[in-house]
């Protein structure tokens, strides 16, 4: 893991070498670039967050990583330069949005290891995810992140999908959990003041916990989740459901 070499300004990111845009301090003015970057909708906050969670977890080195929500790729490009992942796929439902700097870096990368963007991808279709899944990650995964709708039943769907193809000990991060107790998406004009809290999943996530030693731990943190797969094996032809996974009295 490589987190000590993110060098951090006013407007962008920089690792060896590889701009990244912030997409938060945006300033068509003062920008000199062009699209000569990644765009990265990520602040220095949470990834200080991060640094000090994974760095906490010295012996955690993920081999395959799978990140949902891409936005042209910027934060699938952080993770490869932090991790150095044997393979790393990218799942967006958003249409191609990769630009000559992203191709450019996939092209460079593809040679000694596996990374893949795979575009127009719905997070809410499992079949979808399972078969990518069973193509490309055969071995299974060690490290998720979910930084893509944010609604309760696609991010749900994802988490049934792809979660059994974790190793134990393996991490699923689900991002913008909390969103629903933020002032702006409380607001009567807000698009989402009646779509059901991401907060609802992170408590059945948290009942599967204490049900299931499928589910090791959660962690809770402002702005993401991580859920930490457990010892308790799980055939892969089954279908997984959350909801099976929980215990509640009557």
């Amino acid at each position: 893991m490589n987190f000590k070499n993110l060098q951090w300004g006013s407007d962008r990111l920089v690792i060896h070498d590889r701009v990244f845009r912030l997409e938060y301090n945006k300033d068509d003015l003062s920008w000199e670039l062009g699209s000569e970057c990644f765009p990265l909708i990520k602040n220095k906050e949470i990834m200080d967050s991060y640094a000090r969670f994974f760095t906490s977890r010295p012996s955690f080195h993920p081999r395959n990583i799978v990140e949902i929500g891409m936005f042209g790729g910027g934060s699938m490009a952080l993770w490869n330069e932090i991790f150095k992942p044997d393979k790393l796929i990218g799942i967006d439902i958003d249409f191609n949005k990769e630009n000559d700097y992203f191709r450019r870096y996939l092209a460079e990368n593809s040679t000694d290891r596996t990374i893949a963007a795979y575009w127009n991808t719905d997070q809410g279709d499992k079949a979808e995810l399972e078969r990518i899944c069973s193509e490309v990650l055969q071995d299974g995964i060690d490290l998720v992140f979910d930084d893509a709708s944010h609604l309760y039943t696609p991010t749900k769907h994802s988490f049934e999908a792809l979660f059994p193809f974790l190793r134990p000990g393996g991490l699923y991060i689900i991002e913008d959990w909390n969103w629903a107790h933020t002032a702006p998406f409380q607001q009567e004009t807000s698009i989402w003041r009646n779509e059901t809290a991401l907060t609802q999943l992170v408590f059945e996530l948290v009942e599967a916990v204490g049900s299931s030693r499928l589910l090791a731990n959660v962690h809770i943190f402002d702005g993401y989740a991580v859920i930490e797969k457990g010892t308790e094996p799980w055939e892969q032809s089954q279908k997984f459901f959350l909801d099976n996974m929980i215990s509640r009295r009557p």
